[in-house]
């Protein structure tokens, strides 16, 4: 019975999981928006810097001529280390995004010029690109 369910459980996985010898279709727009809604990164960006912010609030005082005086020096340089952790955290991500648009981009100009060219060039090009994508997609073994 155990191995039943397993090779039911693993002809549900590969249903569900995608085979790493295939690309993933690309994404369309309403796949990019769920995926935006799903972890909502400047939500949760915003969120970091903000207890980052109280927590450096709290560490420092007000002396009664107005200026200020660190009440708690350990707390002010967590609240440091966290503000550098978020300005790291968002230059990855918006290096990433860039990335990812930039080489959309190039695919998609790519893919315009290949419609563009004469029928026997498009079929070269084509052929070229389907190899590229091999060495950079290699074939693994099923599980």
């Amino acid at each position: 019975m155990t191995r039943d369910a397993d090779k039911d459980l693993l002809a549900e996985a590969a249903t569900i999981v995608p085979r790493l010898d295939q690309p993933a279709p690309p994404l369309t727009q309403p796949d990019r928006v769920s995926v935006r809604r799903a972890i909502d990164f400047y939500r949760e960006l915003d969120a970091m810097v903000a207890d980052a912010d109280l927590l450096a609030n709290f560490a420092i005082g007000h002396n009664q001529n107005g200026t200020r005086r660190v009440k708690n020096p350990q707390m002010l340089a967590t609240a440091h280390r966290m503000r550098a952790t978020n300005l790291a955290l968002a230059m990855k991500y918006s290096e990433m995004v860039w990335s990812v648009e930039r080489v959309e981009q190039m695919h998609e100009a790519i893919a315009l010029a290949v419609m563009q060219a004469d029928r026997e060039t498009g079929k070269r090009v084509i052929a070229a690109m389907q190899d590229v994508q091999s060495r950079w997609n290699p074939k693994r073994e099923p599980f």
